[in-house]
């Protein structure tokens, strides 16, 4: 656990703080809204990044499924960081409850604590390299 600690950790201080101007360090990159459904692609060195702007008390659920390698080989995990940096809530293997592959991450119908823009960030524990599908909804 804490390796994969100081992982979120490098991420937060090397990538959040360029506030979407990492210049192209990955093509999951940029806006989602609720209702999308994204592709999206990391390497080994990088990790996919979404924000979104939320409502204190506003219910919201995020999935990850892995495409290609499929769940488990590409073990995903999402964070998702408040404007300020902090970590909010994270997930690495509760999407197999939705249906989803073994190792797919969700964050499901989790209650947002105030009004921020929130940055879901998509990362392989492992750190293979490969696509995925990112699911933003309101419930």
């Amino acid at each position: 656990e804490d390796q994969i600690g100081g992982v979120q950790v490098e991420l937060v201080s090397g990538e959040v703080r360029a506030t979407g101007d990492s210049g192209g360090t990955s093509s999951g990159e940029g806006e989602i809204n609720f209702g999308d459904s994204l592709t999206g692609t990391i390497t080994d060195s990088s990790t996919g990044e979404y924000s979104f702007d939320g409502s204190e008390g506003q219910i919201i659920t995020i999935t990850v499924e892995a495409s290609n390698p499929p769940s488990p080989d590409q073990d995903l995990e999402i964070t998702v960081y408040d404007s300020g940096g902090d970590e909010v809530v994270s997930d690495d293997d509760s999407g197999e409850s939705l249906g989803l592959g073994l190792f797919d991450p969700a964050i499901i119908e989790y209650t947002l604590p105030y009004d921020d823009t929130f940055l879901i960030v998509v990362d392989s524990i492992f750190d293979v390299s490969g696509d995925y599908t990112i699911s933003l909804d309101e419930s």
